[in-house]
Order: C-alpha cells, then structure tokens, then sequence
C-alpha cells in the first residue's frame, strides 16, 4: 500500500514538505487500519527539480495495535 503526491511547483521549503509527508502517513495509517493491515517497512521516494530520485526503506517493528471494524 503506498501514497503517493506529485506538487504542481517544486517546494524547497522543508517544513512544508515534513507537513506534507506527515498528512501522507496519516492517511496511509488510516487506510491500513481500515483494512486490517500491518506495517514492517516504511519507504520514501524524493524527486528533485533536475529529476534526480533518492529512495529510503526501513525496517520497522510490525505495527497496528489495532483493527478498525467499522463499527
């Protein structure tokens, strides 16, 4: 599962995009919950004006303490 946001202008400003990624992993957790999901790694993909990509994973202990039923 992943989410993922591509920004109409480049934002160099990184308060912003930690604001940004924090409303991605929000939703992501939500999403995960909701269908009853765990996570063990976590990814993130920087694409830069001249397109250069950097990628970072991480192997986190397995998360969601809880499902969400709907209810």
């Amino acid at each position: 599962m992943s989410k993922e946001c591509t920004f109409p202008e480049d934002i160099a400003d990184a308060a912003m995009l930690r604001e940004y990624i924090k409303m991605m992993v929000d939703e992501l957790s939500f999403s995960l919950r909701k269908e009853g999901r765990l996570c063990a790694c976590v990814s993130l993909k920087l694409r830069y004006a001249d397109f250069e990509t950097t990628t970072r994973q991480v192997r986190i202990p397995y998360s969601g303490s809880g499902i969400v039923t709907g209810k």
